[in-house]
């Protein structure tokens, strides 16, 4: 994909001038409108607008093209499953529970958060290796994120070093945006030059680009070289197609980072039309893991 391909349109809340026909101002914050009876959306402090650029990631990977071992070719991806067969056992666990379990229901959803813990505690680990000693700032974007960030500080990392942001995904007229929401205390990313971004699953690749967005233009303020960051991205679930744009050289161009690596617990070949992580046998990979991971509200 060609750097004029990746970059998508981001709109801010507070910066005045054109707004597409689907975003409006309210207040301090944007909204996408709703339409047909559908519920506005937002507020946001950002949203982007990536198009119908990745509409090919709905396409199935060709089998002949599917990554099924990791190699020595791609040093800066790799899957733990093909290594470990307890994360791949874990995985398998939660395809079932998405496919004949609910969320609603305690017992299914203990379950799922149980084999879901033992793969982030995996990713934590090789995460931790490549971090090594440096600080490093953790951002895990809501609502998924928030099982991810529990797990990573049982992991030792610490709370201070932790981003508060929500992400939502917004098929809109076809097109694919994601609506960004900052938390009001933040730490300050541009005291930070190795950053985690740890999504519970890559379905796409717009989520974890937004959130490198978010790093360069935190670091963009205070001036700090692009050149001097390094991006680990870490999660459950990954399209193939979706790691391979992250960690590719236009990506790497695109942002100037000094290096970006993705590690995930198991590739997926396949999305349905509403961008979910599907089997080759059509069933859900991992379902909607905000929902899984979501506390049961007290009754």
């Amino acid at each position: 994909m060609s750097g004029e391909a990746l970059a998508p349109r981001v709109y801010r809340e507070n910066r005045n001038g054109f707004l597409p026909a689907y975003l409006f101002r309210r207040g301090n914050c944007l909204c996408v409108a709703g339409e047909n009876g559908e519920k506005e959306k937002g507020p946001y402090d950002w949203v982007v607008d990536f198009g119908y650029s990745r509409d090919g990631y709905r396409v199935s990977v060709p089998l002949d093209e599917r990554i099924i071992a990791n190699s020595l070719c791609r040093p800066n991806m790799r899957f733990l499953g093909f290594t470990f067969p307890k994360v791949r056992m874990a995985m398998r666990q939660i395809t079932d529970l998405a496919n004949t379990g609910s969320p609603r229901i305690p017992e299914d959803k203990e379950k799922y958060c149980r084999s879901l813990a033992k793969v982030y505690h995996a990713l934590a680990e090789e995460v931790g290796e490549i971090v090594g000693k440096e600080r490093a700032l953790l951002l895990p974007p809501k609502n998924g994120g928030i099982f991810v960030a529990q797990e990573y500080q049982k992991y030792g990392f610490p709370h201070e070093d932790i981003y508060d942001f929500h992400l939502s995904r917004i098929p809109k007229d076809g097109n694919l945006l994601v609506g960004v929401g900052v938390g009001e205390e933040n730490p300050s990313i541009a005291n930070y030059r190795t950053f985690v971004v740890g999504d519970d699953c890559i379905a796409t690749d717009v989520s974890a680009f937004t959130t490198m967005l978010m790093i360069r233009e935190g670091l963009a303020k205070e001036k700090i070289p692009f050149s001097e960051v390094r991006v680990v991205i870490a999660v459950s679930a990954a399209t193939q197609r979706g790691m391979e744009s992250l960690t590719s050289p236009e990506t790497k161009e695109y942002f100037g980072f000094r290096s970006i690596t993705a590690i995930a617990a198991v590739p997926v070949y396949s999305l349905n039309d509403h961008f979910y992580l599907t089997e080759d046998d059509g069933r859900y990979t991992a379902g909607d893991m905000g929902d899984w991971t979501e506390p049961i509200p007290a009754v």
